[in-house]
């Protein structure tokens, strides 16, 4: 073999084919660790949307239940309080906020609705005529209101002592209890 010129440019059949050698060691690695940080990525995500929805849940049932007056399972023959068409009841809690200009009627629904494809269980505030929604569970397939007396039996709503809402998501099914101040 003779040595190249000065100004010979380019790789030789010999560099290149060695290039080509180390890429095939090096490429399935790399390849196999982009699988592995993009199912880990995809799972996280997953499971830092369910821990929120349980945080909502959490969040605004307990603060609910300690302020109603009254409570109201699905199968409450009012339809409408604080509802949209297509939503689905799941329960409902009403109490007045006192306050120096006087006494203002709230009722809050939980309702299960179909958004964008998405079904979602929604917390529906309404104060005289206006209304405020919040999606709290997110891929929602179920949901249930349960009226519980202080021992934690089932009993009418018109007597209850605890509320506990269970909703199933697509990560499983959780429970939420809120109790009512005596």
């Amino acid at each position: 073999m003779s040595s190249r010129p000065a100004d010979d440019q380019g790789f030789t059949l010999m560099e290149l084919l060695v290039v080509i050698a180390i890429l095939a060691i090096v490429m399935p690695v790399l390849a196999a660790a982009f699988a592995l940080g993009y199912k880990t990525t995809t799972a996280s995500t997953a499971e830092l949307a369910a821990s929120h929805n349980r945080q909502l849940i959490a969040a605004y049932l307990t603060e609910d239940v300690q302020s109603a007056v009254t409570a109201e399972d699905a199968t409450s023959a009012d339809t409408t309080t604080c509802m949209v068409a297509g939503d689905t009841l799941v329960g409902r809690v009403k109490w007045s906020d006192v306050d120096i200009a006087g006494s203002t009627a709230r009722a809050v629904t939980y309702v299960l609705a179909t958004i964008g494809g998405e079904r979602q269980l929604i917390r529906r505030s309404c104060v005289a005529l206006v209304r405020s929604d919040l999606v709290l569970v997110h891929g929602a397939v179920s949901s249930t209101f349960a009226c519980l007396s202080a021992g934690y039996t089932a009993v009418s709503c018109t007597t209850f002592a605890v509320v506990r809402l269970t909703a199933t998501d697509i990560a499983g099914s959780f429970a939420v209890t809120g109790m009512a101040r005596s």
